[in-house]
């Protein structure tokens, strides 16, 4: 459930444990208080996206990534025939052709 990971995130109980970014936010405790003892599955859907909302208003840290993905390749490696795929793919088992 999709509900497990905003509080040990982005809830103020959580400052100083998992809730590396130090948010506190009073609106948004509420929304993952509210929707962890929400059953109604299109509530859930509307608080969910409050919470999406808020946190994209609040940005409480900048993801940074880099992908392990390759978006073209030579003709002469082997090893990487299915990595069109959309997904992240190891790249450890590529080699040029003998």
């Amino acid at each position: 459930d999709a509900g497990q990971y905003w509080l040990p995130l982005f809830h103020s109980s959580s400052v100083g444990s998992t809730n590396w970014s130090g948010l506190k936010d009073e609106t948004l405790d509420n929304y993952i208080d509210t929707v962890n003892v929400t059953v109604d599955k299109e509530e859930r859907k509307v608080l969910f996206q409050k919470i999406w909302d808020r946190l994209d208003e609040l940005h409480p840290f900048v993801v940074l990534a880099v992908p392990n993905e390759l978006y073209g390749v030579r003709e002469d490696l082997v090893g990487a025939e299915d990595f069109y795929d959309g997904r992240l793919n190891y790249l450890g088992n590529i080699a040029l052709k003998d």
